[in-house]
């Protein structure tokens, strides 16, 4: 038998076909979609977080005073002794007038027969009649003095230092006796006709010792060198 060919079925597959390829060409009939890899054959490199380091805030009182017209700020676990009076041991007009003491450590001998507590120091001096108001004359005057017969072996001298905002010398250096070394960082203005000195000294370590207390209040000091405030109100009486 022969096989007959369907010429209406031809046509339809025909037309079915270009439907088809018309649907495509058009976007009507989507391609296969591409299946992302799952979250779990991704691998994600994340960069490690740097673990910070707790940073110590030192807080701060403040100190004034109308009579010699100053303030200052002192970090609050300092002791605070004021003094306001006369110096006899210096040929000029100075006054001690306060005091603030860090907290101390105990200090012994090898054998441990012999025990100290060991503190830093920040002193106030005021002269409320200077020789010389020159700020020049009034630092070299007290270098020569500090240098007269003690072992002193200067590590700095700064001429840009500012207290106040105004202009102020610096001075640090070691004080040597036979028992220990102390370390001294002193700064000098004159501002409304008053000199002002603030000196910072802290014992050198000793033996194995690693209590550094000038380093260790370093920062503290320089904030209460840079809070000092000399009171424009306060005028010398003439």
């Amino acid at each position: 038998m022969n096989r007959k060919t369907c010429p209406s079925c031809f046509l339809s597959v025909t037309i079915l076909v270009c439907i088809i390829a018309s649907l495509l060409i058009a976007g009507c009939v989507a391609p296969p979609k591409t299946i992302p890899p799952s979250p779990a054959a991704t691998t994600t490199v994340t960069a490690s977080k740097a673990t910070a380091v707790p940073t110590i805030i030192t807080s701060f009182n403040q100190y004034s005073n109308s009579r010699y017209g100053f303030s200052i700020d002192y970090p609050d676990d300092w002791q605070k002794n004021e003094l306001n009076k006369l110096e006899t041991e210096i040929p000029w007009t100075r006054y001690d007038v306060v005091e603030f003491y860090s907290p101390s450590f105990v200090r012994c001998n090898t054998e441990r027969t012999d025990c100290v507590n060991v503190r830093s120091e920040v002193k106030i001096e005021v002269d409320p009649n200077p020789v010389s108001t020159e700020l020049d004359t009034f630092f070299v005057k007290d270098v020569a003095r500090i240098t007269t017969g003690n072992y002193v072996e200067i590590t700095r001298r700064d001429s840009l230092f500012k207290l106040s905002g105004d202009k102020a010398y610096r001075l640090d250096y070691n004080l040597r006796s036979d028992k220990e070394d102390i370390k001294v960082l002193s700064a000098y203005t004159i501002q409304n006709g008053k000199g002002y000195i603030i000196t910072f000294h802290a014992h050198a370590p000793v033996r194995n010792e690693r209590i550094n207390q000038f380093e260790q209040y370093y920062n503290d000091v320089m904030t209460m060198f840079g809070s000092f405030k000399a009171n424009a109100g306060n005028y010398k009486t003439i």
